[in-house]
């Protein structure tokens, strides 16, 4: 999670603005932002030691921690599926189906349920949170 573009805007600019610890370099560097595009999710920043400036995008971040947060609860779970439920093929199934609607989701897919308990998942567009 260390590495994720996402935390280290969030040290550089929520959480130490001014007092950001560059372990790299060894200095103390402080970060200002200068706009945010809420459009297409970018932000630029200027780095108030050497004034140079960066440009990220948010969106591609966030997707990035929430792919990286998806792989730790697929994980998990398998795990949880072939220790704890490895006798309950029930539970296991239901775990699974589970999974397949957050994958959807995940996607900007939606789970339609029906009456008689089938369901039906649409993913019409990939890359959005």
């Amino acid at each position: 999670m260390e590495k994720l573009e996402i935390r280290d805007i969030r040290h550089k600019l929520v959480a130490h603005s001014i007092d950001y610890n560059d372990k790299q370099k060894e200095e103390v560097l402080s970060f200002v932002p200068i706009r945010f595009d809420m459009g297409g999710l970018h932000l630029n920043y200027i780095n108030n030691n050497d004034i140079s400036q960066r440009s990220v995008n948010l969106l591609s971040g966030i997707n990035e921690h929430l792919d990286l947060m998806s792989d730790i609860i697929y994980a998990t779970l398998e795990k949880i599926k072939k220790t704890l439920y490895k006798p309950n093929p029930d539970k296991i199934e239901e775990i699974d189906k589970g999974l397949e609607e957050l994958r959807g989701k995940r996607v900007d897919g939606h789970v339609f349920k029906h009456e008689d308990g089938t369901r039906a998942i649409f993913s019409p567009v990939a890359g959005k949170i």
